[in-house]
């Protein structure tokens, strides 16, 4: 799974609002938008933003689920 389905899993799951995540991470809703549809990415500082304005319980989740990526892991 990759960054923006991880997010997305875990907006849908939370009930997060993608606005609110945009206001707490003093990003542009717009762009925050565009990278979730998949049609832009973001830096580092960026995704470090949205990361810290999640919930706790919603930023552990997501840091389960990029660790326990299946496609990260090398083939047998």
């Amino acid at each position: 799974m990759n960054h923006r389905d991880a997010l997305t899993e875990v907006i849908e799951k939370f009930g997060i609002k993608s606005s609110e995540i945009a206001q707490k991470a003093d990003i542009d809703e717009a762009q925050f938008s565009r990278f979730k549809s998949g049609k832009a990415g973001l830096n580092l500082l960026t995704w470090e933003h949205i990361v810290s304005a999640l919930p706790q319980k919603a930023r552990a989740y997501l840091y389960f689920l990029l660790a326990t990526n299946d496609e990260s892991k090398p083939a047998a």
